[in-house]
C-alpha cells in the first residue's frame, strides 16, 4: 500500500508474503521441544530451521554444511572415494639450482 502511494512499481508485486512473528510467549525449551515434534511428523528440514528463526543466508549455510558432513561419511563409509590430495605450495620441494 506504501509502494502504490508513493508510484513505486513494486506496488505491483503478487510473490511478496507476510511473515508474522509468533505472538506466543514460550520458554527456548517448549520451542524447541515442538521443533523436535514437528520434526517426527515429517515435517523437512528447511521448514523446521525457518520456524527456529533462521535467516535465510543461515539456513543456506547449514545446508552447505550439511553436504559437506554428508560427503565426509560417505567417504568414511567407503562409499565414495576421497577427492585426491592437494598438495600445498609450502609443501613442495624447492626446485635444484643449476
Amino acid at each position: 500500500l506504501a509502494f502504490q502511494a508513493q508510484g513505486d512499481p513494486r506496488a505491483n508485486a503478487v510473490q511478496a508474503e507476510t511473515i508474522w512473528s509468533d505472538p506466543e510467549s514460550r520458554t527456548e525449551s517448549e520451542h524447541v521441544d515442538s521443533l523436535v515434534k514437528k520434526m517426527a511428523i515429517g515435517v523437512p528440514l528447511q521448514q523446521l530451521w525457518e520456524d527456529a528463526g533462521y535467516s535465510q543466508t543461515q539456513i543456506a549455510r547449514f545446508r552447505q554444511m550439511a553436504l559437506e558432513e554428508a560427503f565426509t561419511r560417505a567417504v568414511a563409509a567407503g562409499q565414495l572415494a576421497a577427492p585426491p590430495a592437494v598438495e600445498s605450495p609450502m609443501s613442495v620441494p624447492d626446485a635444484p639450482v643449476a
